[in-house]
C-alpha cells in the first residue's frame, strides 16, 4: 500500500492489478471524499 505499507491482499490485486492502496486506507479515502 502506497500509504500505509501493508502488503495489499492477493484477492485485491487480482481484481484491481493497478491498486496502489490496501482496502482499509481505500475505504478511508473514499470516506473522507464523501465528507
Amino acid at each position: 500500500c502506497h500509504q500505509c505499507g501493508q502488503k495489499i491482499d492477493f484477492e485485491r490485486l487480482d481484481a484491481l492489478p493497478h491498486a496502489r492502496l490496501c482496502i482499509s486506507c481505500k475505504e478511508k479515502e473514499e470516506d473522507a471524499k464523501r465528507r
